[in-house]
């Protein structure tokens, strides 16, 4: 692969058909329950209300997260419009800084091109780094800034210059006001073992930079990190309990208040199958390393990928993307393993990575053929021709090139170039499937009833308030996405959108809404209590899990 990085038309080549891949298609399905349509909704209201410090969603303040990902996704909207290729665009370009700032962390720590070329690529086609920028979270954002954290610091210490010790710290502020303190667990972790590996690239003089660099640079980072924070504590003691007890320490001891209970093994068993493809050069590298004596890259796996999955494992509320800050490790780790094998090594796990991808490769002509059963999917001509470029892609990967470590690097280009546009089209045909509504905000809006009010019943659903452009009222009954952290309100303008059934003195206004022009949306079966909510609907239609009643 070193001959990409000396011919730039070969790398503009490779570039461009990356940015093809990525924004084919971004924006066809529409943005999906219930996170990503939250973050959207989010992002709208702010630029709707003009209230850039004050995040709220259906009309009552939400305070769960920092601003950096709404302020992006709002940029985002500006830019392109209220759809979802303005809410996803700027995760596309964070994911090709990680891509660079991978290549060059791994450069400044092995000074070797060829290696970093070997773990940037490793990095592009790794599955759980691009489900985190297909799909609207803080993690992708919350990733590129630990990786700019890491790479400023790898450089302050090689050439001991102040300005990029205060990058750093900036940084470690701006991975806090992404995700709050959890952001600065993998940078921080890192430290150690990048000084293990630079030791004998320097004099050891970076370190002597006198301390008050180092306490004006943390304080720089408070500033950055946590003046939102700072700003809300003033506004109303009450934000402490909320951001210490209920947001940093139930998070970590409390899953059932996140809904997020998952078991301890739980990162165990679903990180292979996230980095499916480079597994066996993953676990390669940790059977190799850990073998070994004490040494540098042994601390960089302790350090950076084990020590956070343990840490991440025994909090009790779990999702596959809060460990994404590690994948730039199983990269590194995995590149460094690769570079380092013999032939016959290589062509070991050339056969398995081949086999892996073979069998993607026939998992899509069989949904191409709608051969698969309960998914009905019917593949339109570029698909077809997407599929029949993949195929020749794979062949000429194993009958052409002799190089193995050349063939694998190749094959793991294959899911951002070929997997990520095929799947675009598939959420687009099944948008149902994947949790978005898009199919009911479009029937609405066909009927010309986008003006009417929008009736939800026992959900909170952001997707169609984001694609309908207005607030939906919403009918409490026992789910708990409805219920709400109300105690920050100033006003009580939130109670004409989020009705509580339940509560009797609520109905009569209920009951006039549902007299007026309106449609009514439900999921989940409406007990026999409150059957009279259907009656004034003469129509109805069916979206999968979903019930359109209008009249």
């Amino acid at each position: 692969m070193n001959s990409v990085l000396r011919h730039p038309a070969k790398l503009g080549i490779l570039f461009s058909v990356l940015l093809f891949s990525l924004f084919w298609q971004l924006g066809s399905w529409g943005v999906t329950e219930s996170s990503e349509a939250r973050y959207a909704e989010i992002a709208r209201e702010m630029l709707e209300t003009d209230n850039w410090l004050l995040p709220q969603y259906l009309q009552i303040l939400h305070f769960d997260k920092p601003l950096m990902t709404y302020w992006l996704t709002a940029a985002g909207l500006k830019i392109f419009g209220n759809n979802a290729f303005g809410v996803r665009f700027f995760l596309q370009i964070a994911y090709l800084l990680q891509i660079l700032l991978v290549f060059k962390i791994t450069r400044e720590l092995f000074e070797n091109k060829t290696l970093a070329t070997y773990a940037a690529i490793i990095y592009c086609g790794m599955p759980l780094v691009l489900v985190s920028i297909r799909n609207l979270t803080t993690d992708a954002y919350l990733n590129s800034f630990t990786l700019l954290a890491i790479l400023c610091y790898i450089l302050y210490y090689k050439h001991a210059q102040k300005p990029w010790l205060y990058l750093f710290f900036i940084a470690l502020g701006l991975t806090v006001f992404t995700k709050g303190p959890f952001g600065l667990l993998v940078p921080l972790l890192s430290i150690y073992p990048i000084q293990r590996l630079l030791i004998g690239q320097k004099d050891s003089t970076a370190l002597k930079i006198k301390s008050i660099h180092i306490y004006l640079g943390i304080l720089l980072s408070i500033i950055i990190g946590g003046w939102w924070f700072f700003y809300l504590l003033l506004s109303s003691p009450e934000f402490y309990n909320f951001f210490i007890i209920e947001q940093l320490v139930n998070r970590v001891s409390n899953a059932q208040a996140m809904k997020r209970s998952e078991p301890f093994w739980y990162y165990l068993v679903l990180l292979p199958l996230f980095i499916l493809p480079m597994c066996s050069l993953f676990i390669g590298s940790l059977i190799h390393n850990l073998k070994q004596k004490p040494g540098e890259i042994k601390w960089l796996i302790v350090m950076t990928i084990l020590v956070p999955l343990l840490l991440f494992s025994t909090s009790s509320s779990k999702l596959i993307l809060y460990i994404l800050p590690i994948s730039p490790f199983i990269a590194i780790i995995s590149a460094h393993y690769l570079y380092k094998l013999n032939p016959l090594q290589v062509k070991r796990h050339f056969i398995y990575i081949f086999s892996i991808y073979s069998l993607i490769t026939i998992a899509i002509i069989v949904l191409c053929f709608n051969l698969i059963p309960q998914i009905d999917y019917h593949a339109s001509y570029q698909q077809y021709i997407l599929v029949i470029l993949l195929f020749l892609y794979i062949i000429y990967i194993n009958y052409k090139l002799k190089n193995h470590k050349q063939k694998i690097l190749l094959l793991f280009l294959v899911t951002p170039i070929f997997i990520i546009p095929f799947s675009s089209d598939v959420m687009k045909k099944m948008e149902l499937n994947i949790n978005s509504l898009t199919p009911i905000s479009n029937f609405i809006k066909s009927k010309r009833m986008e003006n009417q009010h929008i009736i939800v019943w026992n959900r909170a659903v952001n997707s169609i308030s984001f694609e309908l452009q207005k607030q939906v009222f919403s009918l409490k009954f026992e789910h708990y996405s409805l219920f709400r952290n109300t105690r920050f309100q100033h006003d009580l303008n939130w109670k004409k959108y989020l009705i509580d059934v339940n509560h009797k003195n609520e109905l009569p206004y209920l009951k006039t809404l549902q007299a007026s022009p309106s449609v009514l949306i439900t999921r989940d079966r409406i007990p026999e209590e409150f059957m009279w909510l259907i009656k004034p609907y003469k129509q109805k239609r069916k979206f999968g899990k979903w019930t359109l009643y209008y009249k």
